[in-house]
């Protein structure tokens, strides 16, 4: 009878000390640098931009973004409507946009400098772009920081080489 009650006591007590955290959007994976989550809406924003981009929506497209947002394509800056004019031109082109894989995505929200919050989506995928029968798959490395759900910076990651060859 000892040994079943102390058996017992032994197993209640590991259930007890056992955590029970799932992670969510209010209830992140701490990192040495912030917390990450892999559902919230700013993961959903991102995502219905490349709808938008499939779609030919930008006006959808751009409601996704602040009017002050600003681009860093490979390192190259340019404005919302600059961004908008390269959908447009690849649609002009007769070219069909898809993200046909992403490998990873998530949110990071951390602590700056100045005490302020820092939300950023971090985003690993592959764009699928076709001209007639011709197809090709661009993997990308695409980092959009947040505020106030809007996209204020989109810095983009990738090789332009085969793009430009499509544009022709």
């Amino acid at each position: 009878m000892k040994k079943r009650l102390l058996s017992f006591l032994l197993v209640a007590s590991m259930i007890a000390c056992t955590s029970q955290e799932t992670k969510t959007e209010s209830n992140g994976n701490p990192k040495p640098h912030g917390y990450e989550y892999d559902s919230t809406a700013n993961i959903n924003a991102v995502k219905a931009s490349f709808e938008d981009m499939a779609n030919n929506d930008t006006a959808s497209y751009k409601s996704k973004y602040a009017d002050t947002a600003v681009f860093l394509d490979n390192g190259v800056k340019m404005s919302l409507a600059e961004n908008i004019n390269i959908l447009t031109r690849w649609q002009l082109a007769g070219i069909k946009v898809k993200v046909s894989n992403i490998a990873a995505i998530w949110e990071s929200r951390f602590t700056k400098k100045d005490n302020t919050q820092g939300i950023s989506v971090v985003t690993y995928l592959t764009l699928t772009l076709k001209k007639g029968d011709q197809s090709i798959d661009v993997p990308i490395n695409q980092y959009d920081a947040f505020v106030d759900g809007k996209i204020v910076k989109e810095m983009l990651y990738y090789d332009p080489i085969r793009i430009n060859a499509l544009m022709k």
